[in-house]
């Protein structure tokens, strides 16, 4: 009885910590450069280890969503950059959200819009333009398979990631 009330007492203790809750807030974004790439920040509280933090991304009201993984900046601050928008993506829609490992979503941001204008200026620092460079683009839906990120360009996508993980 006493190691079954010990497996117990462990159970619950590790369900727990699977169960911790986190909150995500992004700041506003004022543009994104028609054919040059954005950045957003986001706060989490708490962090919990073992999480993804990501972006998700489209032209507003078009299809599946796309993401980019953020990079933690310290004491819960997240950064990521977006792909280039095209330059006849004239409003972008995003949101972040952190995720467990199995991809279930923990904490998610409110879902924000961004108008796509020529005359934006963003200075990306060596350290964003080099994530700017190498971006891994993640795919939310089976349709977005071997074919272009909608309404983005591809210079600096790098890498895809599939719907399933891969």
């Amino acid at each position: 009885k006493r190691l079954l009330g010990i497996v117990a007492f462990g159970l619950l203790v590790a369900g727990a910590g699977i169960a911790e809750t986190a909150s995500i807030s992004m700041g506003e974004l004022s543009c994104l450069p028609s054919e040059g790439n954005g950045v957003v920040k986001a706060s989490v509280t708490p962090e919990i280890g073992g999480t993804v933090t990501r972006t998700y991304f489209r032209r507003q009201g078009e299809g599946a969503f796309y993401f980019v993984d953020m990079k933690a900046a310290g004491g819960g601050s997240y950064w990521s950059v977006f792909p280039r928008p095209h330059n006849d993506n004239e409003m972008v829609e995003y949101y972040s959200a952190v995720e467990d490992p199995y991809g279930n979503t923990l904490a998610r941001s409110d879902t924000k819009t961004v108008e796509v204008t020529n005359d934006c200026v963003v200075d990306l620092t060596p350290e964003e333009q080099g994530m700017a460079n190498n971006l891994t683009v993640g795919e939310t839906s089976a349709e977005q398979v071997q074919k272009p990120v909608s309404w983005f360009l591809c210079e600096g996508v790098v890498t895809r990631m599939g719907s399933d993980g891969v």
